[in-house]
């Protein structure tokens, strides 16, 4: 009951670039086995090392849809066996999309929303390689208004408390991010 209310209940297959083709069903599927197989595991490593180390930790979603449309799903001859397996490229945020963000530059991309993205991604990863701190820039701090007090907090906040997704238009720290998933999956593998 709780992954059908995670995963199927109130969610919305993307609509963008021909991703409507595939069902709810099929997204729910993906998500559900990409947060076991990757966020929730990130999740896990970004709090055992900060547990650990006692070093800061941060973690993200890359939640991006993609800007160039998929090629249409192959359809087989009537009568022939349903030939089930991965797909290679997958619809949707895959992994590994991210990083033409982090290694083009920002002019690769058509829009004001995605030069935006690809800016602040790599800003945060160089940051974070050069000062172990994603918000720190040259005696600057990346900060942002969202939190509940309405006050400046870092823009990326250290695991465990939130996370980072990081889409086109919508950057943005989650307080508990994925919590509520990778709990679920934890709580099946004990």
């Amino acid at each position: 009951r709780k992954a059908r209310r995670l995963y199927i209940d109130g969610a919305s297959p993307p609509r963008e670039n021909g991703l409507d083709r595939w069902s709810p069903a099929y997204w729910a599927a993906r998500r559900a086995g990409a947060d076991r197989s990757m966020s929730c595991v990130a999740r896990r490593a970004a709090r055992r090392w900060q547990e650990v180390s006692g070093a800061p930790a941060f973690w993200y979603v890359w939640e991006n849809d993609p800007f160039a449309r998929y090629p249409d799903p192959t359809v087989g001859p009537l009568g022939q066996p349903l030939k089930i397996g991965g797909c290679w490229p997958c619809p949707g945020a895959t992994h590994g999309s991210d990083l033409p963000f982090l290694f083009e530059k920002e002019r690769a991309y058509a829009d004001d929303a995605n030069v935006d993205l690809a800016a602040a991604y790599q800003a945060m990863f160089r940051n974070l390689i050069f000062n172990s701190d994603p918000n720190k820039w040259k005696g600057l701090i990346f900060a942002s208004y969202g939190n509940t007090s309405g006050s400046l907090a870092s823009a990326w906040p250290q695991a465990p408390a939130a996370g980072m997704v990081f889409e086109a238009g919508k950057i943005r720290s989650v307080a508990d991010l994925r919590s509520v998933e990778c709990d679920m999956f934890d709580a099946a593998q004990k």
